[in-house]
């Protein structure tokens, strides 16, 4: 998991930490914590966290696969 992408996701559209943590119903330390990497989201968080980001499938992938999901398009085999 990326937690700098993420961090700057949350910031480009406007929502605060809290926001996402109240969101995922945890903490704002531990939501701290998904953003530093000391801790990774789990998949029903990243699910929540992409739908209220409007996240794109690459950034979903980005953030929380470190990109390497299989629809990536610049990918090569």
């Amino acid at each position: 998991m990326n937690g700098i992408e993420l961090r700057c996701a949350r910031i480009r559209r406007g929502k605060s930490a809290a926001d996402l943590a109240e969101l995922v119903g945890i903490s704002s330390i531990s939501w701290n914590q998904r953003e530093r990497g000391e801790r990774v989201c789990t998949l029903q968080e990243a699910a929540l966290v992409s739908k209220a980001l409007a996240l794109t499938e690459t950034e979903f992938a980005d953030i929380f696969f470190d990109g390497i999901l299989p629809f990536r398009k610049n990918d090569t085999i």
